[in-house]
């Protein structure tokens, strides 16, 4: 049914046993799936491993070439290195880059394989009820999604069948705070909490102030801050090269060589428990290689372990200590925190949740049994929100004081080069960009410096595909580039790399690098700096 049928009825018509509002949290390594209890008005998770202890599945997608069946979740990683397989991973992170590949023969985009996925999901919701009928969806996304990772991410939902049953994409911090709120904990005036996101791709942080109005609850981000050093992906890189450490791989031909990497994926991923999230210490694991000729055993002491595991504790408090700092707003003490919420798969390992003991009191620090599914959850209960009915949680307007909430760039002969993209934290790492200046330079070129509005922040973080910058533009400032060489239009290309000193701050670098032989680049170089 179209979302916007559901919200049309009445109220006692919504609340059919076999209509089902989803919240679905799509994440790089792992996803799960939450529906609204219409009976009980409060959001559930749906479990996808059947009872087994596990509600998120991994999201992996894999082609059996042999048999043409296309295999999900935990299956397709415990069959890698079995035969001429193809297993896609991180698919969440590909996004945006309309990334294409080859599978039996045809091409298939990265919103394709992803949107057979989704398919699978959502087909659990049957497992519950066999006569559910989708009403609405809401999907969780990381706070710094691209319009481009957007578009890429609807277009998947449509190669899956649920387009019009989806509703909008939603930040995942939003989701996570909504869900949070809707136990009715710590939302007077000022109150200030912690939101902390170990997930695959990066330790993300936030430290979030409360405003109560009528309607909704004002939660503003004073300081937020990201490092994907600290992320899983990189644990699971350190687990396969100390598994690989065990393996003489020279000695293999190179077929055998390339299914073997698989085989140490699957491997790494059965064994990480052991080696990172039960980490138990004085004791020492054993790795059993039963996927090699002949058969070995490798002991592991706990002193490599947690060799292993130092790095990112050190890293973890080094981030809590940024994090604090890069506040805007008075100075703040880790004891004014009222709340510190632990979500994301990374708390599953006892030193994440140890370094949090360490750094807050017991009273301060929210645990969760499963920390991956909060998002899932409160994505289920702004889903029922956008469809009409009245929840326990209160509508959140999210202000964040260090994300970038217009594409900032240079307007050019009408048009506008874009610099930093909105949706970027001011922390960001910007890459520089090349100009090709479209005018006669004659000694001295100025370059108007502003921002453009997207339509489509309008719609609150639904996914817009008919926006277009508005078309009034706000330029700030002018630069002046003086002592360029003279050269005639489009001979003159310019690398243009800025840089944030704080979350108002720009510092623009602005180089000659000519064009090709002809107009060899030269030493000029020139800096500006820019409040915004």
């Amino acid at each position: 049914m179209d979302w916007k049928q559901y919200r049309m009825l009445a109220d006692a018509d919504k609340r059919n046993e076999a209509y089902y509002i989803i919240g679905l949290d799509i994440g790089n390594d792992s996803s799960s799936i939450a529906f609204y209890n219409l009976n009980g008005d409060v959001s559930e998770v749906i479990d996808l491993s059947g009872g087994y202890g596990k509600p998120s599945i991994p999201t992996v997608v894999q082609y059996i070439q042999e048999t043409g069946e296309w295999v999900f979740g935990e299956y397709a990683i415990l069959n890698r290195g079995i035969g001429t397989e193809i297993t896609m991973t991180s698919l969440v992170a590909a996004l945006g880059s309309f990334g294409k590949m080859t599978i039996a023969g045809k091409s298939m985009t990265n919103a394709q394989v992803l949107g057979l996925f989704i398919k699978e999901l959502l087909g659990c919701v049957k497992n519950i009820n066999p006569r559910a009928v989708i009403v609405g969806i809401v999907a969780s996304v990381p706070a710094y999604f691209s319009e481009s990772a957007a578009q890429e991410l609807t277009d998947a939902f449509i190669h899956s069948g649920y387009e019009k049953e989806l509703i909008a994409l939603i930040s995942d911090r939003e989701c996570v705070l909504t869900h949070f709120y809707a136990s009715g904990d710590a939302h007077d005036d000022g109150t200030l909490n912690l939101l902390l996101d170990f997930g695959s791709q990066a330790l993300r942080g936030g430290i979030y102030q409360t405003k109560k109005d009528a309607d909704e609850l004002t939660v503003k981000c004073i300081s937020s801050l990201s490092d994907e050093t600290i992320g899983e992906g990189f644990i699971m890189k350190d687990v396969r090269t100390l598994i690989e450490s065990f393996v003489d791989m020279k000695r293999m031909q190179s077929k055998e060589v390339a299914q073997l990497h698989e085989q140490v994926s699957a491997f790494a991923y059965q064994h990480k428990d052991m080696l990172f999230q039960k980490n138990i210490r004085t004791k020492p694991v054993k790795l059993y290689y039963n996927f090699v000729f002949p058969p070995a055993a490798h002991t592991v002491a706990h002193e490599k372990i947690e060799a292993l595991v130092q790095p990112y504790v050190l890293g973890f408090k080094n981030f809590l200590i940024k994090l604090f700092e890069n506040a805007q707003a008075e100075t703040m003490q880790k004891s004014d925190i009222i709340n510190v919420l632990t979500v994301g798969g990374g708390f599953e390992m006892l030193w994440a949740r140890d370094v949090v003991q360490d750094e807050f009191s017991d009273k301060q620090v929210v645990r969760y049994k499963n920390p991956k599914l909060e998002a899932a959850k409160g994505a289920a209960i702004i889903a029922a929100q956008m469809l009409g009915l009245k929840t326990a949680a209160p509508k959140i307007q999210l202000i964040d004081l260090n994300q970038i909430q217009d594409d900032i760039g240079i307007f050019d002969d009408g048009g506008f080069i874009t610099l930093i993209d909105r949706k970027s934290f001011w922390w960001d790492e910007v890459k520089p960009k090349l100009v090709l200046v479209t005018e006669d330079v004659n000694d001295t070129l100025e370059m108007t410096l502003g921002m453009l509005t997207h339509a489509a922040q309008k719609t609150r973080g639904a996914v817009n595909p008919d926006a277009k910058p508005d078309d009034v533009s706000s330029p700030k400032h002018v630069l002046t580039l003086k002592g360029l060489p003279i050269r005639p239009k489009r001979t003159t290309r310019l690398q243009i790399a800025p840089k944030f000193t704080s979350a108002t701050e720009l510092d623009i670098q602005v180089k000659d690098l000519g064009f090709g032989d002809i107009f060899p680049k030269t030493e000029y170089e020139q800096s500006f700096k820019v409040k915004l």
